[in-house]
C-alpha cells in the first residue's frame, strides 16, 4: 500500500503519519507547478495523524492556495500526531496578524481525535474553528519573555514562569518561551535577556540582580526537592 505520495492531481489516497514521519505542504505556486490554477491537496481515503507524525504547513504572504481536502467518503483520525504551522523564509510575521487561513476542508468528513499543535514561537493563534470550518487565525505576536501577553516583560511574567518551574506539556502562556514544552532555566535566560522590553522603563540594575538571584534560588529549589 503506497502511503503519503501527493498524485500529478492533487490527490493522496492514503495519507498515514506516525513516528518519525513528516509531510511538508507549502503554497501552490503556478510558476513551480507549471500550470495556472491552484491544485488542492485532496485526501481520497482516508488520513491518520499517530503519534510522532507531523504534518507541517509552511505558511506566506500570498492567498494560501494549498488547503487540504476531504473527499466525501474520506475518513480521518487524528490520534495524537502534530500540525505544525509554520512560516516561510522572509514573511514578516507582524504583516500577517488577524489573517485567516483555510487550511481544511473538512467535506462532512467523520474525524476524531485532536491535533498537538506546534506554531512559531511568540504567535498567538485562534484554532477554535480548525475542526469545523478548518480555519486558523493569527491572532497576535508576543514579544520573546512577554507570557502573559500584556505587551511588557516584567515581574509578573518572571512569577508565572517561577509558578510553573520544571512543569512539562506546558505551552506559551505557561511560560514555556523556547517551544519545547518544558519550562527550565533556557526559558528563564529567554526572559532575562528580554526583560524591560516594551512600555515599560529600562530595569534597574538592582531589579535584574533580584532577577538574577531569584532564578538561582528557583533552580536550587527544585534540585533539591528532586
Amino acid at each position: 500500500l503506497v502511503k503519503n505520495v501527493i498524485e500529478a492531481n492533487g490527490i493522496v489516497q492514503d495519507l498515514d503519519l506516525g513516528e518519525g514521519d513528516v509531510l511538508v505542504v507549502r503554497n501552490f505556486n503556478p510558476e513551480v507547478v507549471g500550470v495556472p490554477d491552484p491544485i488542492p491537496v485532496e485526501v481520497g481515503r482516508s488520513m491518520k495523524l499517530r503519534p510522532g507524525g507531523v504534518l507541517k504547513l509552511v505558511l506566506d504572504a500570498d492567498p494560501w492556495n494549498s488547503q487540504i481536502a476531504f473527499a466525501s467518503s474520506a475518513d480521518a483520525r487524528l490520534d495524537g500526531g502534530s500540525l505544525d504551522l509554520a512560516f516561510d523564509d522572509g514573511v514578516a510575521m507582524q504583516s500577517q496578524i488577524g489573517r485567516v487561513f483555510q487550511l481544511f476542508d473538512w467535506n462532512s468528513t467523520m474525524h476524531g481525535g485532536a491535533f498537538a499543535f506546534q506554531v512559531p514561537a511568540g504567535t498567538i493563534w485562534d484554532l477554535s474553528q480548525i475542526y469545523a470550518s478548518g480555519e486558523a487565525t493569527l491572532t497576535t505576536i508576543q514579544i520573546p519573555g512577554d507570557v502573559d501577553g500584556d505587551g511588557t516583560v516584567d515581574l509578573s511574567d518572571f512569577s508565572i514562569l517561577k509558578t510553573n518551574f520544571g512543569l512539562e506539556g506546558v505551552i506559551l502562556t505557561d511560560g514555556d518561551l523556547t517551544g519545547d514544552f518544558r519550562i527550565d532555566l533556557e526559558d528563564f535566560s529567554l526572559l532575562k535577556q528580554h526583560f524591560g522590553e516594551a512600555a515599560v522603563p529600562e530595569p534597574s540594575v538592582l531589579a535584574l540582580a533580584v532577577l538574577g538571584a531569584a532564578l538561582v534560588g528557583c533552580a536550587h529549589r527544585r534540585l533539591a526537592a528532586a
